[in-house]
């Protein structure tokens, strides 16, 4: 009555994966566009991410149909590093904080020979003219998803 299937031993898989960190790189916007005034990656990379998920079924027989019940834990040991960093140093668009500044008007063309030239650096630039810190700067924005526990049932006839 089991159609020839006897096989009514558990099943247990387990699947992992690991991930490299991101370069992480400092974010302004001109104009409502992001760029990197720092270059890409020069706030060093994210953390390296890693994940256990484990499933373990077992079928039933009951009469002529088989009964499998399953349980799956996703992320098995909680892991819960940040996947997503708050990467803007400043609150202001560069372009308003620049629209004050009678030598260069607004002009992008002349902040940007200003960020190439100064030794300064953007970030003193942004400084010198008053502009708002991100007070959310290299804080975490988003996490892995937590623990996740499915229970399942399946019915074969």
């Amino acid at each position: 009555p089991n159609n020839g299937n006897t096989n009514t031993s558990a099943f247990v898989g387990l699947t992992a994966f690991w991930r490299s960190g991101s370069p992480l790189s400092t974010e302004a916007q001109w104009g409502g566009v992001e760029f990197y005034p720092n270059g890409r990656g020069d706030l060093g990379t994210t953390a390296s991410i890693s994940q256990f998920d484990l499933l373990i079924a077992h079928p039933f027989q009951i009469g002529k149909m088989q009964l499998e019940l399953s349980v799956n834990v996703i992320n098995l040991f909680d892991s819960d590093t940040p996947i997503g960093i708050d990467n803007a140093a400043y609150l202001d668009d560069v372009s308003d904080v620049y629209a004050s500044d009678p030598h260069c008007e607004a002009s992008e063309e002349c902040f940007f020979e200003t960020l190439a030239s100064s030794p300064k650096g953007f970030t003193q630039l942004m400084d010198d003219a008053g502009a708002t810190d991100n007070p959310y700067f290299l804080r975490a924005t988003a996490y892995q998803a937590p623990r996740a526990i499915r229970f399942g049932l399946k019915l074969m006839f």
